[in-house]
């Protein structure tokens, strides 16, 4: 999922002196905005979902690229292999950022994906959570 995200501004970052690439800058930027020891994720994701990747998104420092993956398949276990809906919103760490927007995206990340009309929230206007069935993984 694209999430869309404000965070506090950070200084522009140099590298003993030197230029930096845009994706250093970026990690730079956002290492200064937090303190190493907080996390992104506030609570524990379900049992039978691994946090795939969490990734600033090169070029946008207020977008985050979210991957969650259900770990179990269909009938693998009696209860770890049944669907599985995360708030993602909830999941994200208020005290570093304030989700803005969530964007589902292709599994490749190049192109959005449409949320139907009942799962978007009325109140903030984008989808805040998703379900994963068995196996399933969602950008």
């Amino acid at each position: 999922y694209g999430i869309t995200a404000s965070a506090p501004k950070a200084s522009s970052a140099r590298k003993h002196g030197s230029t930096m690439t845009q994706q250093e800058l970026v990690t730079a930027q956002w290492t200064a905005a937090y303190a190493a020891n907080m996390s992104f994720v506030r609570q524990s994701l379900p049992a039978n979902v691994a946090l795939q990747s969490l990734d600033v998104v090169l070029g946008e420092p207020n977008q985050l690229l979210l991957r969650l993956r259900h770990l179990f398949a269909a009938h693998e276990n009696p209860v770890l292999s049944q669907a599985v809906t995360v708030d993602l919103v909830g999941l994200l760490n208020p005290a570093l950022l304030t989700v803005t927007n969530v964007q589902a995206m292709t599994l490749n990340a190049n192109a959005e994906v449409k949320a139907p009309s009942h799962l978007v929230d009325p109140v903030r206007g984008f989808q805040t959570s998703v379900t994963l069935q068995p196996l399933e993984t969602k950008t």
